[in-house]
């Protein structure tokens, strides 16, 4: 997918015009708490590859410096993080998502386990979710996704288009996820 938004080189969040069109709630946020927003939670973000809790204390150290605020408790900035999610929502990216945290949860477990049975069972299902979670970083790195396939010949969907899908499929969950919100 196109990137939403990029960063220019003086710091500033340029969004794709296409966002505001698309989430009201984005257009009464403060250039810094835009860049946090999008730090925070953005797929794209420089500090996409960090655990949920570190990508908010990193956005906030960028952004606000020692400041010490907690611009996620805001009601205006919540909503707009999750409509700004629900415009880049990726089933496969929230999916191993989830396979990772399982991962996780599943090692924190194997160390306290002393049962030779349960200890097998427990490295079988890691090995699978291993093997399904490096399925998914390639179809999300190679492009390959469920709505790409959705298009018949080699026609390619424009960014509102993906947009758009995203927050149908954002919306049709039957709890959507709120972005993670640091205690």
């Amino acid at each position: 997918m196109s990137l939403i938004f990029t960063l220019s080189n003086d710091g500033r969040t340029i969004l794709d015009k296409n966002c505001l069109k698309l989430i009201p709630s984005m257009k009464y946020l403060s250039d810094d708490e835009l860049l946090f927003l999008i730090l925070a939670i953005d797929y794209h973000s420089p500090y996409n590859k960090f655990p949920d809790d570190e990508r908010y204390r990193k956005s906030k150290h960028q952004v606000y410096g020692s400041i010490d605020t907690k611009p996620w408790e805001e009601p205006r900035i919540q909503t707009a993080m999750a409509d700004y999610m629900s415009l880049q929502y990726d089933r496969r990216r929230e999916l191993k998502k989830t396979f990772e945290q399982k991962l996780d949860m599943l090692q924190n477990a194997l160390l306290i386990e002393n049962s030779a049975p349960k200890i097998t069972g427990m490295l079988s299902s890691m090995k699978e979710l291993r093997k399904n979670i490096s399925d998914l970083e390639k179809e999300i790195l190679t492009g390959i996704g469920e709505y790409q396939s959705l298009l018949e010949g080699k026609g390619s969907r424009s960014l509102i288009e993906t947009m758009q899908i995203s927050r149908n499929s954002f919306a049709n969950l039957q709890k959507p996820e709120q972005p993670w919100i640091p205690s």
